[in-house]
C-alpha cells in the first residue's frame, strides 16, 4: 500500500491543511492578500489555495503582516471584507487578534538622494524623506485598530538592503567624500538623527491608535520575561517592540546621544529617555555599551587635556620664576657693582 501523501488526500482534508499555511500581507500598493508557500509547490496546490480564498475567513491567530505603514489602512478594509464574508454566509468571525506592523517598508526602494550639509557630496541616505522610514500613518487622523487586536509586534528590523545602503554611507564606503583624516561618520549620524526619533513617534502614534476608540487614557509598561524587553499596553493592548540596531550603527548612535547630552541643558536626559522608552528597550541593547565606551574614551581624553594643560601652565610658572630670579640675581649683582664703583 503506497504512504499517504498530502496530494493523495481528499480535497476538502488537504484544503484545511493547506489554510494553515497562510499569512495575510497587506501593503500600499496591492491592499490585502492571501500568501503560502504552497502555492508554487504543485498546480494541484495552486488550485486548491484558489478554492480556499472564495469562502475561507481566517482565524483569529493567522498572522497577519503590514508590510509598511502607510498600508495600516488595509487592516480596518481586510476587517471590513471579512466580517461582510461571515455576515453573508452566516457565521461566526471574531477578528484577527494578532498583527505584526514593520515600521521599515519592506517594499520601497531607495529613492534620489538631494545635497546634504556637507556640499561636496550627495548623501545617499537622505532622499525626498527618510529611506524606507514614513513620516507618519496614512490618514492618521482616522486610524483605528480593530476592537479584536490584541497583539501588535512592531518589526524595527532594517532590510538586508538598506543595512548595506547605511554601511556604504559610512567610513571607507563608496558613497562618502576621500581622503578624510578621521572615519566619516556624518550621512550615518543624519540618518539616524532623523530616523530614531521618527521610529519612537511612529510606535507611539499606532499606540495612541487604540485609546480614543477605547476610552482609556494612558498606557502602560510591562516585562516580558520570556523575550526579555519591555512592552507598551493600552487597553489590555500588548505592542511588542522586536529588532535590533544593527551592530555597525552603534558606535555612531552612541557618539551622536553623547553630542545631545552634551549639548542639552539636562545633562544626559535626552539619551536616558531615548534608551529607557519601551519602544527602544531592546532596539538599543547594543548602543548602552557604545555609548559608555565613547562616554569613558572622552573623559579619558579631557583628563590628559587638562593635565597636559596643568602641567604647561606649571612650566609657564616655573619659567617666570626662574626668570624671576635670574632678574633679581643680576639686580643684585648690578647693585653691587654700582657700590664698588662708587668706592
Amino acid at each position: 500500500m503506497p504512504p499517504t501523501t498530502l496530494t493523495s488526500l481528499p480535497a476538502e482534508l488537504r484544503q484545511q491543511i493547506l489554510a494553515d499555511t497562510i499569512t495575510i500581507k497587506i501593503s500600499e500598493r496591492d491592499g490585502f492578500n492571501l500568501s503560502t508557500p504552497a502555492a508554487g509547490v504543485c498546480k494541484l496546490f495552486l488550485a486548491d489555495v484558489e478554492e480556499i480564498r472564495r469562502s475561507w475567513l481566517p482565524p483569529p491567530s493567522t498572522p497577519t503582516i503590514i508590510q509598511n505603514p502607510s498600508g495600516v489602512d488595509g487592516l480596518v478594509l481586510l476587517d471590513a471584507f471579512y466580517k461582510e464574508r461571515a455576515e453573508d454566509t452566516k457565521r461566526e468571525w471574531p477578528g484577527i487578534n494578532s498583527i505584526r506592523i514593520y515600521v521599515f517598508s519592506t517594499e520601497t526602494t531607495s529613492w534620489p538622494p538631494r545635497p546634504s550639509y556637507d556640499k561636496t557630496v550627495r548623501n545617499p541616505l537622505r532622499p525626498y524623506g527618510l529611506f524606507n522610514l514614513r513620516w507618519t500613518w496614512v490618514d492618521e487622523a482616522n486610524f483605528r485598530l480593530p476592537s479584536s487586536i490584541q497583539h501588535v509586534v512592531v518589526d524595527m528590523n532594517l532590510p538586508a538592503a538598506q543595512v548595506q545602503r547605511i554601511e556604504e554611507a559610512g567610513p571607507d564606503g563608496p558613497h562618502v567624500p576621500k581622503g578624510r583624516k578621521n572615519p566619516y561618520f556624518k550621512f550615518q549620524r543624519e540618518y539616524w538623527s532623523e530616523a530614531l526619533p521618527q521610529m519612537q513617534s511612529l510606535v507611539h502614534s499606532i499606540v495612541a491608535a487604540v485609546i480614543p476608540s477605547r476610552n482609556y487614557e494612558r498606557s502602560d509598561v510591562k516585562w516580558l520575561p520570556e523575550k526579555e524587553t519591555l512592552a507598551i499596553v493600552a487597553n489590555g493592548v500588548t505592542f511588542e517592540m522586536v529588532g535590533e540596531l544593527p551592530q555597525s550603527q552603534a558606535q555612531v548612535v552612541a557618539a551622536w546621544l553623547i553630542f545631545k547630552d552634551e549639548y542639552s541643558s539636562h545633562g544626559q536626559e535626552y539619551s536616558t529617555t531615548m534608551c529607557n522608552d519601551a519602544v527602544f528597550d531592546r532596539y538599543l541593547s547594543t548602543v548602552k555599551q557604545s555609548y559608555c565606551d565613547i562616554a569613558e574614551e572622552k573623559r579619558g581624553r579631557r583628563k590628559a587635556t587638562a593635565k597636559r594643560s596643568r602641567e604647561r601652565r606649571k612650566e609657564r610658572e616655573n619659567e617666570q620664576k626662574r626668570k624671576r630670579e635670574e632678574y633679581g640675581k643680576d639686580a643684585a649683582a648690578g647693585a653691587k657693582r654700582a657700590r664698588m664703583e662708587e668706592l
